[in-house]
């Protein structure tokens, strides 16, 4: 379920909060203790219905997203680089978009720009403890997830924290892309 969050993730920001959960979880190639199969029902406060499935142990990887609507669809990728398709009664059209050299940099960079009082990231503690409640009701277990965090005890934790690491430290992150090996490297806030 480790990936399942990010598209749960992006879905709660598109489409608004999921607000009941149902989900089904199992261990069905025996390779590993986790699950590697999940299904999961969901309905979100804006009134869309979904469903998922999460299958580690397909003889192959598709990663797709599909939103269908009464005008049309659009249908994408989580992790893939690959086009987004919009169809429509007109037909298809594709759009792409640059894939990011280091994955990761979008968002690090919106958190490192938040924490310097610039601009405000779509990810917060609200959103990642919504995530993980749904992640939790699909695998059929109790939510781990008690508190409401908000996102300004987080940032204010986390700007304190930095602000006491020594200047070395603050200067010395790499972004790794797993893919090619490069490396980029990043400085967090004074």
């Amino acid at each position: 379920m480790d990936l399942a969050s990010h598209m749960l993730d992006f879905l709660d920001y598109a489409l608004g909060p999921i607000v009941e959960v149902q989900g089904l979880a199992a261990n069905q190639a025996g390779k590993y203790k986790a699950e590697d199969i999940v299904t999961g029902t969901f309905r979100f406060a804006s009134g869309v219905q979904g469903a998922g499935t999460w299958c580690f142990s397909a003889y192959d990887s598709r990663d797709l997203i599909e939103i269908v609507g009464t005008e049309g669809k659009i249908t994408f990728s989580t992790f893939d680089a690959r086009p987004i398709a919009l169809t429509t009664h007109d037909g298809p059209t594709e759009f792409s978009l640059d894939y990011p050299q280091h994955i990761e940099q979008p968002l690090i960079q919106m958190v490192v720009n938040e924490l310097n009082g610039i601009g405000k990231g779509p990810s917060t503690g609200e959103t990642g403890a919504r995530t993980s409640w749904v992640m939790d009701q699909m695998l059929g277990g109790e939510s781990l997830v008690k508190a409401h965090v908000t996102l300004a005890s987080v940032t204010d934790r986390l700007s304190e924290t930095i602000r006491r690491l020594p200047a070395q430290v603050r200067h010395c992150g790499v972004l790794r892309n797993r893919r090619t090996q490069a490396s980029h490297p990043f400085q967090l806030p004074e």
